[in-house]
């Protein structure tokens, strides 16, 4: 069984950038990077490490799921159903995996996104693994500490903008109305 978990492209294009920013592999305006990704779709390259677009795209991706494992092995969410009521998807869950339900949590933890003081140190203990290590290795008080100290808060200048945001409608506005017809869901909400 496949479980396919949905995010709003848009805020799934954004939320990728601040965490690229985060670990030193992209840098603000976030149209700068959109710039950067339509010119390599257009030549036909396929960046792995920055799909703001190419990511969202999700109606081809599920419909080859659902045609080659079928819709009664596929289940799609959206990731707002799990921000809005946790218990209820995850009941849906496991009632799709014909699985036990579980003592969940009343409510989830958020990932924000935080700002290394030193983006280019950040990206090589990230490549190199010591970031992992350390938050194996290193005792919880002492990591508090160092994140008081390491991390800044977010650059002024990240936040997605009108012209970006309407930028992505356009873009997205296709394959919005594809995957909505494909699973019989209005999904235009994402567009709003």
């Amino acid at each position: 069984k496949i479980l396919i978990i949905l995010r709003n492209p848009i805020q799934r294009a954004f939320s990728e950038f601040l965490m690229n920013c985060s670990i030193g592999t992209a840098r603000p305006p976030f149209s700068s990077a959109l710039d950067l990704e339509e010119r390599d779709m257009r030549a036909g390259r396929f960046n792995t490490y920055h799909r703001y677009v190419s990511a969202g795209l999700y109606w081809k991706q599920v419909e080859r799921y659902l045609r080659v494992f079928g819709r009664d092995r596929v289940i799609v969410l959206r990731f707002e159903e799990m921000q809005h009521n946790f218990q209820n998807f995850m009941a849906r869950i496991w009632e799709f995996l014909e699985l036990p339900s579980c003592p969940l949590p009343d409510e989830i933890k958020q990932n924000t996104a935080r700002f290394p003081k030193a983006e280019r140190l950040n990206n090589l203990l990230e490549v190199t693994g010591l970031k992992e290590l350390i938050r194996r290795e290193v005792p919880q008080q002492l990591k508090n500490l160092a994140k008081q100290l390491y991390y800044r808060k977010p650059p002024a200048d990240l936040k997605l903008t009108e012209e970006d945001k309407t930028r992505l409608k356009r873009i997205f506005r296709p394959d919005v109305a594809g995957l909505s017809e494909l699973l019989g869901e209005d999904l235009r909400c994402w567009l709003d």
